[in-house]
């Protein structure tokens, strides 16, 4: 019983080793544990000794490596289930895990996930992502696992080792401090066996090195993760209007290639790419933050793609041997970066005068009105809008703008009263903020960024200059004029011209609240005085100048009206009776500070005393002497004051002298021998040619003359009556003394003799002298002339202009204003007038000059026909307000059918004829409402007419302007991209529409022009050109009244202020019927929706690409026997030229295939061919395993929403039997057989022919198969072990008493279709009652008995025998 016990135990043990050695089941799938076989294989490498290195197991174990020289780099292998161990094939290849483990390679593997592996638990991470980043790229991912490519596998190994032992930086791939690298060199000697070259494998560790880099290297400007993102504020572009930034990469990562691999949260944020910088662009502020993600291109264009099967091959369970890896599960690490808008902000100005002394409560002076420009450039040439001041001083920008950028202020428009700022100011935080939340920027002066914006008050840093001069001589020197005092009133208030007002004349109406100060000059020796301290009189209390500024303390007159009267004559003459109004208006003020002009007042000063004489004839002419005559005080003649006898020519003259402008008498006291006393009482008047007794005034009196008085009557067209002098002389040939007008334009003459001595009445002429006048130069309001003395016409002594020659030698407007108002009217008025007098009347002599009036006229005209109610300001050259015109129905505005009256053409210059033509514009104002003035925003900019002026004579009858309002206009670009570069013929649909979407309406088509006909446009098509470029600028377009524009409107016609909403969709390709299709091969783009108002000069850019539908493929394989790994197919478009081969996973899953095109060029699907090719063999062929069936290629098409699967599935070959029995020398017929599958299963058949069958299915019960002929075949039986057993017994032979075994296999034909032959012979067993057999058993049972006698006997004898053999064998 021990030896047959032992025999039990010595078979055990060797089915224990038989079946450690066999190949277990694998089966590959993600829910269950497979098993196969591993190997290890020297392939001519060893370790060196610098190959030293520790490390830390999953049980905590730490592990120090001190190789030696000895030991082999082993290729470790693993085979699936179903497949032998090949060390040929390279595919088998496997990778360790875990350094200085051993291998156990004889056991069957198991395979696990990465869940379940403690060793790929103990790994960080960083460290699993960077192995499987290896495992992509090394040999077997991205490397194709061949012969040629043999070395890449131990440069996959090595960087392996690295990063489980710590010495690479699982998350950058650099070397870490201290920790020698297994460089190929340092770690790796060839031998004689090697498969590769040690420079083979440097070359491929290198190379898997930088790949590995450059796969996790994002830009350095980039997180790993969105939450924490650096955020990157963009810059405002001053130059085109856009926002953005460019971003340079610092880690010389090769990841973003291309614009298509960034995603941006907000399609208005555009992206380009161009080396080592990304710049991000916006052509607006978005006010949010967009979030980016940089797609790892890098990966993607080499095929490397994440969530591929990584297994792990570990042994069964045990911790003590190594863990391999196949496959890859990489997950690709993408980067972050977020982009947000600068803050807006508020642009504010507060502005002040300058000089508060002057203007400080004086109404002439207003900081309302003042116009800075806003730009965005120093030199004030780029102009984005326009800041208005009010009373206080303050404005702001009606936009909110960009804090980052830079913005500058000028003046454009100065207030009343003030000078114009050119100072250039820019904007500085003010510390506070709006009602909005929004920062507010201040204007400071740009040179310091402090100082705010001030104005300077216009005034006269010059004053006033008083003249003196002897009315009679014209000397100013040595005339005694000194000591003269002047009072100087200033009133803050204007008034409309300069007057001369005489004692009797109306003066212009002063508000009294308005004098602010008097000031007491005194002349000096030759008469002139300043408005100086120096000049100040003694004994009057003068008030304190103003003065131009603290800096510069010069006196000054600010904007207003000075009143100037002599309160003390100089000695010896008479206190002037004129008062001298000065209006100092801001542009006088401008025009005397440019020509450095004073307010220049010459004042005539009239001796105080003359003389007056008589002359004494008769009928005849002849003088008479003798005649005594009185001189009186007052017209009764009764207060004498002296008297004079007349010589003997008749004539004499008073010996006391009298006060000039004092009116005298005179009157016969005795008359001479002969003569009749004339009681008549002569009235005469000295003025300051009568100051000496040879320019006495000379009083003619004839005896018994018959008198009368001449009156002169002026008018004219300017209200200008007064100091015109007019020359009288008679046919007798004498000069009158020339008379000059008052103020209503009169000057009478009395007592002028109306006949002659021979009784003839005498002719009287009066011509009209004009203005007196001074030979030099003469100036007025920034004009110069010279008055040549033979230009003048010169008259008893003086000069004067006279009305109708051209008396100003050097200056353009050298020619009368009374000339050109009316020419022949004023030859005439120079020529003279002539009229004899009738006794005891007065004759009228009248004198009309005329001045050229103009009209004005505006024709307005609008783009959207709004004509009426248009307000516009007409000034002239020098900003001179005459009144506002508005518009009627018609558009038309006229001054005359406002005001009732014309303007004039030419300014009034006083005391001088000279003509200065008005040049007149018309400024619009635009639309009143309220009490203010606004333009729509939807007009272009206000009109401001050019200066227009009646003709060089000031003779035009009406000035015409054209005026028109275009509305704001601007444009939409689309740029076209395609990625099959199809770019041309690509029609858009653009839209306009009133949004009323948040009035709870909708979008209502609007007009973004109009056509020639005056038809509104709601909507048009744009088609790309060649270059993909299709604009509104190539379409002309209309306002409402048929007049072209430049362009779209950004704005709702009639609806200030609302934008238009324009709509902008791609409709694609127009087809032969007028129709438009969009290419089906493309991604279909949502419409946009925009406004242009608030883009760069209402431009907007539209870039649009199209993006090819892609859709993805893979292949879904499936096997009768499971085995799904490892196949490879060939995916191809014979279309596209597209062609790649796969292979399949554990899960019988090939790689996705992505970025496929859907379409071909005419929208048509493309077909994708898949081919099972088999597996890869050494020589780089394919074969389909013999074991199945040759599979059809199956075309699939793809879509855009799914990954299309194309489902192959292998079926397995299926095999026959063919089964003879003979004789030994011929088949035997009518034997049955019954069929059973190797586990006793019986198997059903059907018949079809004679001893023809074919396999049905496993049964309950086998099918008796009937040999007719002495052969039966069975056809389609599966792979498997089988047995026959003969049912049926040809008659007179015995049962065949065995079982008939075979297998079907299909590793060929001759496993496949198996023939077998049954041999029997003719003996016929006892058949008596059944126990013809029965000697037989009897006979086993005496075998059986005598083999365990000798059993027996060999233990009782034979084991002694073979121990002392054993014995005697050690000795």
């Amino acid at each position: 019983m021990k030896l047959i016990k032992k025999m039990l135990s010595v078979f055990l043990c060797l089915t224990v080793i038989i079946s450690s050695l066999s190949v277990g089941l694998f089966s590959v799938s993600a829910a269950t544990v497979t098993k196969g076989t591993r190997g290890a294989d020297g392939k001519g490498f060893i370790y060196k000794k610098t190959a030293e290195y520790t490390y830390t197991d999953a049980n905590g174990k730490k592990h120090s490596q001190h190789y030696e020289g000895w030991e082999n780099f082993k290729v470790h292998f693993f085979a699936a289930s179903g497949k032998a161990l090949n060390f040929l094939d390279y595919t088998q290849r496997a990778y360790c895990i875990e350094p200085d483990k051993a291998s156990e390679l004889t056991s069957s593997a198991t395979v696990k996930s990465t869940s379940q592996s403690a060793a790929w638990k103990q790994l960080t991470t960083a460290q699993q992502n960077a192995v499987n980043l290896i495992l992509a790229w090394g040999f077997g991912g991205f490397e194709a696992a061949k012969k040629e490519k043999v070395h890449y596998y131990y440069a996959t190994q090595l960087l392996i080792f690295e990063i489980v032992a710590g010495k690479r930086n699982a998350s950058t791939f650099e070397a870490v401090t201290g920790k020698p690298l297994l460089t190929p060199a340092n770690t790796m000697t060839a031998t004689s066996s090697a498969e590769t070259t040690l420079a083979n494998v440097t070359t491929a560790y290198n190379n898997m090195v930088s790949w590995c880099k450059k796969s996790v290297r994002n830009p350095s400007y980039t997180a790993s993760s969105l939450s924490s993102a650096k955020s990157y504020q963009m810059s405002y572009n001053q130059s085109n209007g856009q926002y953005s930034i460019t971003l340079t990469d610092k880690n010389g990562t090769a990841s973003v290639t291309k614009a298509s691999d960034v995603i941006v949260s907000n399609s208005n944020v555009k992206v380009s790419v161009s080396g080592n910088k990304i710049t991000f662009t916006c052509s607006k502020n978005l006010g949010t933050t967009v979030n980016v993600t940089m797609k790892n291109s890098f990966l993607k264009e080499y095929g490397i793609k994440s969530k591929n099967s990584l297994y792990l091959i570990t042994s069964n369970d045990s911790a003590s041997y190594q863990t391999f890896a196949r496959g890859s599960n990489y997950a690709v690490k993408d980067g972050y970066v977020k982009l947000t808008f600068p803050d807006v902000v508020k642009l504010q100005l507060q502005k002040s005068s300058s000089n508060t002394e002057l203007t400080a409560g004086n109404g002439c002076y207003s900081l309302s009105g003042a116009v800075y420009g806003i730009y965005t450039d120093k030199a004030c040439t780029r102009k984005i809008g326009s800041i208005t001041t009010n009373a206080s001083g303050y404005g702001s920008y009606s936009k909110y703008v960009d804090s980052t950028a830079s913005y500058y202020a000028k003046e454009t428009k100065a207030p009343k009263g003030y000078e114009l700022d050119k100072t250039v100011y820019t904007f500085v935080s003010s510390g506070k903020k709006d009602s909005n939340g929004y920062a507010i920027f201040k204007a400071v002066k740009l040179s310091d960024k402090k100082t705010e914006p001030q104005d300077n008050p216009v005034n006269d840093p010059v004053g006033i200059v008083l003249q003196k001069k002897n009315a009679i001589t014209g000397e100013t020197t040595s005339q005694g004029l000194g000591g003269a005092v002047f009072s100087i009133e200033y009133y803050a208030q204007e008034i409309d011209k300069d007057y001369d007002v005489k004692a009797d004349e109306t003066a212009p109406a002063l508000d009294s609240k308005n004098l602010k100060r008097t000031w007491y000059i005194q002349t000096d020796e030759d008469g002139k005085a300043l408005l100086a301290s120096k000049y100040l009189a003694d004994g009057y209390k003068s008030d304190e100048f103003y003065y131009t500024s603290a800096e510069n303390p010069n006196p000054a007159v600010p904007i207003g009206t000075v009143v100037i009267r002599e309160v003390k004559a100089p000695d010896g003459y008479s206190l002037s009776n004129v008062v001298f109004y000065r209006n100092l208006s801001d542009s006088v003020i401008a025009i005397m500070k440019d020509t450095n002009t004073p307010i220049n007042v010459p004042i005539d000063e009239m001796p105080a005393k003359a003389y007056v004489g008589i002359n004494k004839l008769n009928q005849s002419g002849i003088g008479v002497g003798g005649a005594v005559y009185g001189l009186y005080s007052d017209s009764a003649c009764a207060s004498l004051y002296d008297k004079l006898t007349t010589s003997a020519d008749g004539k004499g003259t008073f010996a006391k002298s009298v006060d000039v402008g004092k009116t005298y008498y005179i009157k016969e006291i005795t008359a001479p021998t002969g003569y009749e006393l004339d009681d008549t009482v002569y009235p005469v008047i000295t003025n300051e040619e009568n100051s000496t007794v040879e320019t006495a005034v000379i009083q003619t009196i004839y005896e018994d003359a018959v008198k009368a008085d001449l009156k002169i009557k002026k008018s004219s067209t300017d209200g200008i009556v007064s100091n015109l002098w007019f020359a009288i002389t008679d046919n007798l040939g004498n000069e009158y003394n020339a008379v000059s007008t008052d103020k209503n334009g009169e000057a009478t003459v009395k007592g002028l003799r109306v006949y002659d001595d021979k009784g003839n009445k005498i002719t009287y002429t009066v011509k009209e002298l004009g203005f007196k006048t001074t030979l030099g130069a003469h100036s007025y309001g920034g004009y110069t002339w010279t008055i040549k003395k033979e230009n003048a016409i010169s008259y008893k002594g003086s000069y004067y202009e006279g009305v109708s020659n051209a008396v100003f030698s050097n200056c353009e407007n050298a020619y009368s204003r009374y000339y050109y108002g009316k020419s022949s009217e004023a030859k005439s008025n120079a020529n003279g007038k002539s009229l004899t007098l009738d006794e005891s009347k007065t004759v009228t002599f009248n004198f009309q000059n005329t001045v050229s009036e103009t009209d004005l006229t505006v024709k307005k005209t609008s783009y959207n026909g709004k004509v009426s109610g248009v307000w516009f300001e007409v000034q002239d050259e020098n900003g001179k307000y005459y009144g506002d015109i508005v518009t009627d129905s018609t558009g038309t505005a006229n001054y005359y059918n406002r005001y009732g009256y014309k303007l004039t053409s030419c300014l009034t210059v006083p005391n001088s004829a000279i003509c200065i033509p008005i040049k007149y514009k018309v400024v619009e104002k635009g639309f009143l409402g309220g009490s203010s003035y606004y333009f729509p925003d939807n007009y272009l900019e206000k009109a401001e007419s050019e200066f227009k002026t009646a003709n060089k004579y000031g003779t035009t009858s009406t000035l015409n302007y054209s005026v028109y309002n275009a509305p704001a206009t601007g444009s939409i670009n689309i740029n076209k991209t395609s990625e099959d570069g199809v770019i041309e013929g690509l029609s858009f649909k653009l839209e306009s529409f009133d949004d009323e979407r948040e009035f709870d309406d909708d979008l209502i088509p609007t007009p973004m022009a109009y056509d020639a006909d005056g038809n509104e446009i709601t909507s048009i098509v744009l088609t790309t050109d060649e270059n993909g470029k299709a604009s509104t600028d190539n379409e002309q377009f209309f306002d409402a009244n048929g007049n072209k524009i430049d362009g779209i409107l950004p704005y709702v016609v009639d609806l200030n202020g609302f934008q238009i909403t324009y709509r902008l969709t791609e409709i694609g390709i127009k087809q032969s019927d007028g129709t438009y299709k969009f290419p089906s091969r493309y991604e279909l783009k949502d419409a946009v929706e925009f406004t242009i108002y608030d883009t760069d000069e209402y431009n907007y850019t539209y870039d649009c690409v199209n993006t090819i539908k892609t859709g993805s493929l893979q292949v879904q394989k499936t096997s009768e026997d499971d085995v799904v790994d490892g196949l490879y197919f060939e995916i191809s478009c014979a279309e596209t030229g597209f062609n790649e081969k796969v292979s399949t996973d554990l899960e019988g899953l090939s790689p996705e295939i992505s970025d496929l095109p859907i379409y071909n060029s005419n929208d048509e699907l493309l077909k994708y061919k898949v081919t099972e090719l088999g597996e890869l063999n050494e020589d780089g062929t394919y074969s389909l395993p013999y074991k199945y069936n040759k599979p059809k290629s199956v075309t699939v098409t793809l879509n855009s929403d799914t990954v299309v699967f194309a489902n192959i599935k292998n079926t397995l070959k299926t095999g026959s039997v063919k089964l003879t029995k003979t004789d030994g020398t011929k088949a035997l017929g009518g034997s049955g057989w019954q069929l059973y599958k190797s586990d006793d299963t019986p198997v059903r058949c059907i018949q079809n022919g004679t001893g023809s069958y074919m396999y049905r299915s496993e049964s309950e019960s086998a099918t008796d198969c009937m040999a007719t002929n002495g052969t039966l075949s069975i056809r389609k039986l599966p792979v498997g072990d089988y047995y026959f057993v003969e049912s049926v017994t040809p008659s007179g032979y015995m049962p065949y008493g065995k079982k008939v075994e075979f297998t079907i296999s299909a590793d060929n034909e001759n496993t496949l279709n198996m023939s077998l032959t049954v041999a029997d012979n003719k003996s016929v067993l006892s058949q008596t009652g059944g126990g013809g057999i029965a000697p037989f058993y009897f006979a086993s049972v005496a075998l059986g008995a005598l083999a365990i006698f000798f059993i027996y006997d060999y233990r009782k004898h034979g084991s002694k025998k073979y121990k002392k053999s054993r014995k005697d064998n050690q000795k």
